[in-house]
């Protein structure tokens, strides 16, 4: 896990110092240019794209961009803010002893998460759906109000994987307030159709998912690993628990989560009797077995004795029907892929909306400064997006620390 924030830090500086001494100049490599960023590098391999006809956006459209846009803003202050905050607030009483709860992450950086293997493929679909939805929105917008593409292409920031669209600079700065407020919001308008056709769907599976059977959670054995105990014969082994068995109770108590099974494993004692009921294709069936073993991985970190079954886990979505309990993984599988799908584009979609220097919300908001003009202080001075950045910053920084000291 620290590795994984080591090369992050490691990035950031290096392409940092090739931004500062590079001073935003390109260099070419064969057919594509490149260019340091603040914070990552970009790459461009897209063609130059003209306008063949100019036909800007209707005014209903106009509006309805500018209220989505708003209403990103509106919902980072009003939803994540306050999380935020209290997050912070949480954070503070921890570390002062008034608590012994841990907080509760916010905004963990990307490649922290790659730490969980089995959700690689579950963020890389979605990233790549939102920064291609999101950059081929600014290009047709941007095409359609008569502003040339210079190139489009790909990059890393903050080793965050993106997609971006370059403008003809000279045009777009010399194009009309609302020219410019239609590119930017085109990107924000597109990731809120996205996480919302996402939710739409998710909602119309998840209700007819009760006519498979009662719909719940478990937990599916993912690997047996007798490495994880202190013996060679772990009690995994001994009662034949194999991959891909769905462990649905403990001593009678339904289980639904990883966290179910480490809270009754914590609380028993090495050499006692477990009674475990695991289901799979041909039904289910209790088993007894005696804890005979610890787990060294929680004893060599945190000292403590903990009985280790010698397996590794995952949560699974189960249909109970008749007293059995059955998957259905291309099922949970859509569901998981949908469920990502909103969660980043929505989190961008606000994200994006408010102003922070790199964001639409800034190009949006200093756009519109142009017809109303109280915005013009904030935006001359970039207040706004000086009070996200530190927002942002302080809730990336303590939710990282909190992530990698207590959900390891």
């Amino acid at each position: 896990m620290w590795n994984a924030l080591y090369v992050m830090l490691l990035f950031i500086a290096i392409t940092t110092v090739g931004y500062l001494f590079s001073m935003n100049r390109e260099y070419r490599i064969s057919k594509f240019r490149i260019k340091f960023a603040l914070g990552g590098i970009l790459l461009f391999i897209g063609r130059e794209r003209t306008p063949k006809k100019v036909k800007p956006l209707r005014r209903e459209l106009h509006i309805v961009f500018m209220a989505i846009a708003f209403l990103g803003i509106a919902l980072f202050y009003i939803f994540f803010l306050p999380i935020i905050i209290n997050m912070i607030k949480s954070f503070i009483e921890f570390v002062s002893g008034y608590t012994t709860l841990p907080p509760q992450p916010t905004l963990i950086p990307l490649p922290l998460l790659f730490h969980y293997r089995e959700l690689i493929v579950y963020l890389i679909t979605a990233i790549a759906i939102a920064v291609v939805v999101h950059e081929t929105s600014h290009a047709i917008v941007a095409l359609r109000e008569g502003v040339k593409i210079r190139s489009w292409g790909v990059g890393i920031l903050f080793l965050f994987p993106i997609a971006f669209v370059e403008l003809d600079e000279e045009q777009f700065t010399k194009a009309s307030p609302r020219t410019k407020i239609n590119i930017a919001a085109a990107g924000i308008f597109s990731n809120a159709i996205v996480s919302l056709i996402s939710f739409i769907i998710i909602f119309i599976l998840s209700s007819m998912l009760p006519f498979l059977g009662g719909v719940s959670t478990a937990v599916i054995v993912t690997k047996v690993d007798c490495s994880i105990c202190n013996v060679s014969l772990c009690p995994a082994q001994l009662i034949g628990i194999n991959v891909s068995d769905i462990i649905v109770a403990i001593d009678g108590n339904r289980i639904h989560s990883i966290d179910d099974v480490e809270k009754i494993l914590g609380n028993r004692s090495v050499g006692s009797p477990l009674l475990i009921t695991v289901c799979n294709d041909n039904g289910c069936v209790d088993r007894v077995v005696t804890l005979n073993a610890i787990n060294v991985r929680v004893y060599s970190e945190k000292g403590v004795k903990i009985p280790c079954l010698g397996i590794t886990m995952t949560q699974t979505l189960v249909f109970e029907k008749n007293g059995v309990f059955l998957r259905y993984p291309i099922i949970e599988d859509l569901l998981t892929h949908l469920n990502f799908i909103f969660i980043v584009n929505f989190s961008l979609y606000v994200l994006n909306a408010i102003p922070f220097i790199i964001s639409d919300g800034s190009i949006f908001i200093g756009a519109l400064s142009s017809i109303f003009q109280p915005l013009r202080i904030l935006t001359s001075r970039k207040l706004l997006d000086l009070i996200n950045i530190a927002i942002l910053v302080v809730a990336i920084a303590i939710s990282s620390y909190i992530f990698l000291g207590f959900v390891q």
